[in-house]
């Protein structure tokens, strides 16, 4: 369950799995929703290429970094 208000971050791409659900998806959340769409990066670039598994991972770091509380 999503909590109204608290920031939502999506790291996905066109060329993955089912990118219509990702862009309807935060439609449904109350707060700021960040989906950054990557490119070229297919479902199993996301676990497989080091370098989009990076880029995923430094795109949630930032995004907690960004709202973290205290």
């Amino acid at each position: 369950m999503l909590v109204p208000g608290k920031p939502l971050a999506i790291v996905h791409s066109e060329a993955a799995a089912v990118p219509q659900g990702v862009r309807i998806f935060p439609d449904g959340h109350l707060g700021v929703a960040t989906p950054p769409m990557l490119e070229d990066v297919t479902r199993f670039d996301f676990r497989d290429n080091p370098g989009d598994v990076t880029r995923d991972a430094d795109t949630v770091a930032d995004h907690l970094r960004a709202n973290a509380e205290g």
